[in-house]
């Protein structure tokens, strides 16, 4: 009986928890507010960096796709190791919303294929840019603007 109990227990903790999950959600990206100093939004610019821009010949870079596919069994597997640890969900919510910025910014800086062709290359370092060769990395507004949010709804 003693394993009834241990059982009973943690069904009584995940019922707990997921009571504290009621409306709540975890929102990561680029939001609004977030501008570049000519009032161009981040978001804009990063969905454009992510899908391409066919009319201009800009490629796509799916840097936020990536860090999904690269990262989501992590944070699933973060988020159990919390949850049956105790954390409460503000305490999961938070630590994952902070590792999936991170992961994202990482995504950025580490994007490389398709390259920049040799023009936009020339033209960043007309402009003194902090990142000549690197897609997705110029005035680094973008990759700052990365954030992270809970709501709650209750």
């Amino acid at each position: 009986m003693a394993g009834g109990g241990i059982l009973e227990a943690k069904l009584k903790a995940y019922k707990k928890q997921a009571e504290q999950l009621k409306g709540k959600s975890l929102e990561v990206g680029f939001f609004e507010g977030s501008t570049y100093p000519d009032g161009t939004k981040v978001a804009e610019v990063a969905y454009w960096n992510e899908f391409g821009v066919p009319e201009n010949n800009q490629p796509p870079r799916p840097f936020f796709r990536q860090a999904i596919a690269e990262n989501k069994n992590d944070w699933v597997a973060k988020v159990r190791l919390l949850l049956e640890q105790g954390a409460t969900i503000d305490q999961v919510l938070t630590i994952l919303g902070q590792d999936i910025v991170v992961d994202i910014k990482a995504s950025i800086a580490a994007f490389q294929d398709p390259p920049l062709s040799e023009a936009t290359k020339a033209a960043k370092r007309a402009k003194k840019s902090l990142h000549p060769d690197k897609p997705l990395l110029d005035t680094e507004v973008m990759y700052q603007a990365v954030q992270w949010v809970i709501n709650n709804e209750n």
